[in-house]
């Protein structure tokens, strides 16, 4: 949270990431649906779920089986640097859900609707090197994180390790530019952009 000082009022702003953590850690579900878009959709094992109604269910859920869980990536990224631990990030190459949106469960058994995948993972990765160049690049540029788990499809492995070998740290701008480019996809996690 950051405080800016305009003509002697103290302002405080909260980034959207921020309020969606807090709420989620208060268990406030409804200023937690806040930061989703209308139509999120969570994509898991057993299918997409669609819309609040369904995310706060999913929530709920989580909530029920898990009472204690809370969202706290900053707080684990900064107690790994205080530990000097590496952090690993997952998903870097991702590009959305399957357009079919069918569970991987059907590409295993064959389902002729899962016919159009390219590749074996249960979400659709970026195909195109610039693009794969670019999420390993944000990937490792993000403060505090040493790594990144590589996509589950052993075809695109040769080309994210070499995006890995050419990596550079991408700047501020060009990580707001990175992340502006994918801001058009459907999200696979149910998170604030």
């Amino acid at each position: 949270m950051s405080e800016l000082d305009q003509a002697g009022d103290s302002v405080r702003s909260t980034s959207l990431a921020d309020r969606y953590y807090e709420a989620f850690n208060a268990r406030d579900l409804d200023a937690w649906l806040d930061t989703l878009d209308e139509e999120v959709e969570i994509v898991n094992d057993g299918g997409v779920l669609r819309g609040r109604t369904a995310a706060r269910a999913h929530l709920d859920g989580i909530l029920q089986a898990f009472p204690g869980v809370a969202v706290a990536s900053r707080r684990v990224v900064a107690v790994c640097a205080e530990r000097d631990l590496g952090v690993m990030v997952i998903k870097a190459v991702a590009r959305r859900p399957w357009p079919d949106q069918r569970p991987l469960t059907d590409v295993i058994a064959g389902d002729p609707a899962t016919a159009e995948r390219w590749a074996t993972s249960w979400y659709e990765p970026q195909q195109d090197d610039d693009a794969i160049e670019r999420g390993v690049s944000f990937a490792l540029s993000t403060p505090g994180v040493h790594a990144f788990c590589t996509p589950g499809d052993l075809g695109l492995l040769p080309r994210v390790l070499d995006a890995a070998e050419r990596f550079t740290p991408m700047a501020a701008n060009d990580r707001a530019n990175a992340a502006n480019a994918m801001a058009d996809e459907d999200v696979i996690f149910p998170i604030p952009r």
